[in-house]
């Protein structure tokens, strides 16, 4: 919204970040039931493999988002049109480029970050995004099968290579998947 009317700059995106941040703490504060005591389930050998796994395969994915960016999407629009925006204080779309006139949600998302940092912080962003997918498989597959189910959905899904690949790219791609797995969950 603050494309379209022509109030986007980093101070503008820097205080909606913060009050999304700040109400979505209160009521998560708000809504948290007190811990209840849960009896000890020991981990079995598999388990803390899939865990290492997981762990393992993210820092090796983390590896490729502190490079410089390299990935075409993400230079030409992932974070170039939103660098435009903010540089010009609104949404456009440019004659020459077609991908200006159909900027993506997680694009938009990318606002604060290229405003805070470039492209290298857009990658760093979308490898947060990747952790957030993975977490959110691990709380469907808890949910559908007990915790070594949620831990190996999440080992699973890490050890598809495509998934590692993306996350060191400052892309769109785990963004979608990150909203579409939390919409299931």
């Amino acid at each position: 919204a603050l494309g379209l009317v022509g109030w986007l700059s980093r101070p503008a995106g820097t205080l909606v970040v913060a009050a999304g941040l700040l109400l979505g703490g209160t009521r998560f504060i708000l809504d948290s039931e007190p811990p209840q005591p849960r009896p000890t389930e020991r981990r079995g050998r598999a388990e803390v493999v899939a865990r290492l796994s997981v762990v393992l395969v993210a820092a090796v994915a983390l590896c490729g988002s502190v490079v410089p960016e390299s990935f075409y999407d993400a230079l030409y629009y992932h974070t170039a049109f939103p660098a435009h925006f903010l540089r010009l204080g609104r949404i456009v779309v440019f004659p020459h480029a077609v991908h200006s006139a159909m900027p993506s949600h997680v694009d938009l998302c990318y606002v604060p970050l290229v405003a805070w940092g470039g492209a290298s912080t857009v990658k760093l962003g979308h490898f947060a995004l990747y952790c957030g997918v993975l977490a959110w498989i691990a709380a469907l597959g808890r949910r559908l099968w007990g915790r070594p189910g949620g831990v190996w959905a999440a080992a699973i899904l890490a050890a598809v290579p495509g998934m590692g690949v993306m996350a060191g790219l400052g892309g769109i791609d785990l963004g979608v998947t990150f909203f579409a797995a939390g919409c299931v969950t």
